[in-house]
């Protein structure tokens, strides 16, 4: 991209992207957001929208940031296997110094689409990021203009930023972890509020709150811990309302208040290594694959030895279910297609199996639904999220400000791969390609919701073993698909709901 000089947007319009990491629909109420609450009869609510699989942070920074999802834009995890580009075939991209070097040591680029931030460069316009989670997760968003990105942690080795690091001051290094975050967060609103907003060159701003996602991981969903994580959340919106006022951008600024995943209560079952070494020893296999996260690396051509290996893993009580890459989904007895999950994939980066972990509708001992069996070590995490379950991919939507239709609620799907596409078309660049997501019309005044293609929803595939039958459900929306549902029930209840839904 070359250097411009950047402009007011043609629409006359900004727009403020405000990200809660982790937050559920179903916790925001009047009693810890109450501004929140207060704000949905001003403004639009997305009911029914979506995040992208694997419902991890930095997977999803990505897909909001370039409008697609991992198969289309690369970045698979949070933790990534890349082997051409360490010893170890490991990318960690939370870390920025790590995917800062990606290029230069493998050749490729690591976001394989466009970010928001690219696009509104090429229009002579800016994306300003100011972040509290990872120096990585809050990059991405702007990857190839990191001196329009400020993080507490980082000034990204950019002399201009540290300037602006020194007035704004450090954060406190604590050990505990609802003080550390609590003091990033308020670092982040505070360089958005005194730096970012004023400057009208700021076409389009992302604030990324890192709570309640890490107090919820420690401490649990509904637990009294996350509740303050809440409320203080919906106290930094106050003060950016506040702040919007006396700059007078009321007329100008549309704000889109989202998350990016939403939290199941967690069963910590152990890594899917440990359960690769469980299998070679059991099948007396050399089982040559590589386990990351929830991810199986290898050779697809060893088409046997994965049948195996994924009948193993489907007689195992914490897997759900399991998608594979084309073409090996319709090799193998018991796979989903994971194009459907992740879109069309047009790279090499994507696993030859996905395994999906079991859930239950269990609550948990605060009273919130949803817990699954998470294939991860750490076993201190209460809460987590990654899955396909309803309670990770379910994260929150609300537009308002003078582009939005006030006191609206639509239950159209949609998704985080939405959000870039109307950024753009909010700012009035329009015309923009390569994008899976869509401009959310439904939200926006002068549109009718009839104007919007709606397909019906569908079953994308059905299997069944001796007890169990496995589905996904997905929709289309004007071309766009949603991940709307899972399913992995006895048999007899989930012919009967797929036959109702049919």
């Amino acid at each position: 991209m070359g250097k411009t000089t950047e402009k007011k947007s043609p629409s006359g319009r900004r727009v403020l992207i405000i990200g809660t990491d982790g937050l559920r629909p179903d916790q925001v109420n009047a009693d810890t957001m109450p501004t929140y609450c207060q704000l949905m009869q001003n403004g639009t609510l997305f009911k029914s929208f979506y995040s992208a699989y694997p419902s991890l942070t930095r997977v999803c920074m990505a897909s909001l940031t370039t409008g697609s999802y991992p198969g289309q834009h690369g970045l698979m995890g949070n933790l990534m296997y890349a082997p051409h580009f360490s010893e170890d075939g490991l990318l960690q991209t939370g870390d920025h110094r790590e995917i800062l070097q990606f290029q230069q040591r493998t050749g490729e680029e690591l976001l394989l689409r466009p970010t928001l931030g690219d696009r509104l460069a090429e229009a002579n316009l800016r994306l300003t990021v100011s972040g509290g989670s990872s120096p990585g997760a809050s990059l991405l968003w702007n990857f190839n203009h990191p001196q329009h990105v400020m993080n507490p942690s980082t000034d990204y080795g950019l002399p201009e930023l540290s300037e602006m690091h020194a007035a704004r001051g450090p954060v406190a290094d604590e050990t505990d972890v609802s003080i550390r975050k609590k003091e990033r967060t308020l670092w982040s609103v505070r360089t958005l509020i005194e730096q970012q907003l004023p400057d009208e060159q700021n076409t389009v701003m992302v604030l990324w709150l890192p709570e309640p996602d890490e107090t919820q991981h420690y401490c649990g969903i509904g637990s009294q811990e996350a509740k303050q994580a809440l409320r203080l959340v919906d106290q930094c919106l106050s003060e950016i309302l506040e702040a919007v006022s006396q700059l007078g951008l009321e007329d100008e600024l549309d704000i889109m208040l989202i998350s990016d995943h939403g939290h199941s209560t967690a069963n910590m079952v152990g890594s899917l290594e440990h359960y690769l070494n469980q299998a070679r020893k059991e099948l007396n296999r050399e089982l040559n694959f590589i386990a990351v996260d929830a991810f199986i690396y290898g050779d697809e051509n060893q088409v046997e030895e994965l049948q195996a290996f994924a009948d193993w893993l489907s007689a195992q009580p914490w897997c759900g279910m399991l998608l594979a890459r084309e073409p090996l989904h319709q090799q193998l007895n018991n796979a989903l297609p994971l194009s459907a999950v992740i879109g069309n994939i047009t790279h090499e980066r994507a696993p030859l199996l996905a395994v999906v972990p079991a859930w239950t509708d269990e609550i948990n001992q605060d009273g919130i639904q949803g817990v699954v069996h998470y294939l991860n070590s750490k076993t201190e995490n209460k809460a987590y999220h990654g899955s396909i379950r309803n309670e990770d991919m379910r994260p929150f939507c609300m537009g308002i400000g003078p582009s939005f239709k006030k006191g609206h609620v639509t239950d159209i799907p949609a998704g985080i791969i939405d959000i870039a596409p109307t950024a753009l078309h909010l700012v009035g660049v329009t015309g923009e390609s390569g994008f899976t997501g869509r401009v959310l019309f439904e939200g926006l005044k002068g549109c009718e919701e009839q104007a919007v293609q709606h397909d019906a929803v569908k079953y994308e595939e059905l299997y069944a073993d001796s007890e169990r039958v496995k589905g996904i459900q997905i929709a289309n929306v004007n071309g766009s698909t949603y991940l709307t549902d899972c399913f992995c029930e006895n048999t007899k209840e989930a012919l009967a709901k797929a036959a109702k839904k049919g």
